[in-house]
């Protein structure tokens, strides 16, 4: 289920990623910046239960950030 998940996010943020090269389009930057944070915190739980504490650590600060863009783009 969590590698369906993670396969969705990045599919939908690489879409979006291309459709903005293609189309000059920065405005679709924090939705995908959302969408790759969706996909470290899935990819984050699938290290957890494996034990693995430093990478787990390290892809939810990367969602974390990632999700900091994304609110920090509406106030700005």
């Amino acid at each position: 289920m969590l590698k369906i998940l993670r396969i969705i996010f990045s599919l939908i943020a690489g879409i979006l990623a291309i459709y903005s090269l293609i189309t000059n389009n920065n405005e679709t930057m924090p939705i995908i910046c959302g969408f790759l944070g969706l996909a470290f915190i899935v990819m984050g739980l699938t290290e957890w239960k494996k034990d693995k504490k430093a990478i787990t650590i390290l892809l939810f600060a990367t969602a974390g950030f990632g999700f900091y863009v994304v609110v920090s783009s509406f106030f700005y």
